[in-house]
């Protein structure tokens, strides 16, 4: 009885592998397809930097500044440094870190290009300034702050502040996304 089994599975297992070696492709398989039309996907290289405008070094600190009298002012300049690709968005603000919340409300800052054309006039705690990387005017950038306020109460304070360049896609204020966001340290300081 054992071996009529055993041929009777022998001779169904010859029988299948000639049925399945003889088979192609059978029409058994599920296939499902879906065609989303007009849809893009895009990507750039962003490089973007600080750095100084007399070597190009990247730059950690704008203004370090003491003794700032009432009347006074000083200069610092700064070249934004754009990578090759499709164009972004930047923008540049001023985010107060620390030290004397009048004193840091009366310094006045103007923002000029490298030809000193006036892109920003007016107080360092509303800076905001932004720019296409593809704008050659914005991409040297010259720093004016000065004190014009003439006040006791601002003697012997500080203002630390940072200069925050962010790139950004549709909206300054976005977040996540690819950017780069690059925060220039610096420290004003009034004199007696």
């Amino acid at each position: 009885m054992l071996t009529l089994w055993i041929r009777r599975i022998a001779i169904l297992s010859i029988l299948l592998y000639l049925f399945f070696s003889r088979t192609d492709y059978t029409d058994a398989d599920m296939f499902a397809e879906r065609v989303v039309a007009h849809n893009t996907f895009s990507g750039l290289t962003l490089s973007f930097s600080i750095g100084s405008s007399a070597n190009n070094n990247p730059t950690t600190k704008l203004f370090q500044l003491s003794d700032l009298q009432s009347g006074g002012f000083d200069l610092g300049a700064l070249r934004v440094n754009v990578g090759a690709g499709s164009e972004f968005n930047y923008q540049l603000r001023a985010i107060r870190l620390g030290g004397d919340e009048a004193f840091c409300d009366s310094l006045q800052l103007k923002v000029t290009d490298r030809n000193l054309v006036e892109l920003y006039a007016g107080t360092l705690a509303n800076l905001s300034l932004s720019a296409v990387s593809t704008d050659v005017a914005l991409r040297e950038l010259v720093f004016i702050v000065s004190l014009d306020e003439q006040n006791e109460a601002l003697k012997n304070k500080d203002c630390e502040f940072n200069l925050s360049f962010k790139t950004y896609r549709d909206n300054p204020d976005e977040t996540g996304g690819i950017n780069a966001w690059q925060l220039i340290h610096n420290s004003i300081s009034s004199g007696s």
